[in-house]
C-alpha cells in the first residue's frame, strides 16, 4: 500500500453515548490504510486525536440523512468487525460522504486483495455483500 494520502479534508466527527448526539468538526485524513482525525489541519508530525486501521475486516456503513443539532448531516459509519473500533463521519454534502465512502471502500477492497491466497478477490468494503471473480482457471 502506497504512503501517500488517498483522501483528506474537513468533516464532522458525530460522537457520544447516542451516535448523533454531538457534532465536530474535525481533519480527517486517509492515508496508508489508517483513517486518523485532528482537531486541525495537521502540522508535521503533529500526532492524531484517534487512528483506526483500515483492512480487509473493515465495513463502511451508510447511515444517511440525520439531524444533528439542527444540521442535516451524511453520516458514515467506520468499523472493524473483528476488534469492534468504530468511527462515525459525517459530510454536510452527499456528494463528499460518497467521495469518503468509496475511498475507504478501495482501501479495504485493496487490502481484501491482498490478503485473498487465491485468485478470486472478495469485495467486502460495503453493507452490500458480493463476490467478485477475476480470471479464475477450473
Amino acid at each position: 500500500m502506497s504512503s501517500e494520502v488517498e483522501c483528506e479534508g474537513w468533516m464532522v466527527r458525530c460522537g457520544g453515548w447516542n451516535i448523533i448526539q454531538s457534532i465536530n468538526m474535525r481533519y480527517f485524513v486517509l492515508k496508508s490504510g489508517r483513517l486518523a482525525y485532528y482537531k486541525s489541519k495537521p502540522r508535521f508530525y503533529q500526532a492524531p486525536i484517534r487512528t483506526m486501521h483500515i483492512d480487509g475486516n473493515c465495513r463502511v456503513e451508510d447511515r444517511g440523512l440525520k439531524t444533528v443539532n439542527g444540521h442535516k448531516v451524511y453520516v458514515l459509519s467506520v468499523y472493524n468487525k473483528e476488534n469492534y473500533d468504530k468511527i462515525v463521519l459525517g459530510a454536510f454534502n452527499i456528494e463528499e460522504a460518497l467521495l469518503w465512502k468509496e475511498k475507504i471502500e478501495l482501501v479495504i477492497d485493496q487490502d481484501s486483495a491482498q490478503a485473498s491466497p487465491s485468485g478470486a478477490r472478495m469485495s467486502f468494503a460495503s453493507d452490500r455483500f458480493s463476490v467478485v471473480t477475476d480470471d479464475i482457471e477450473d
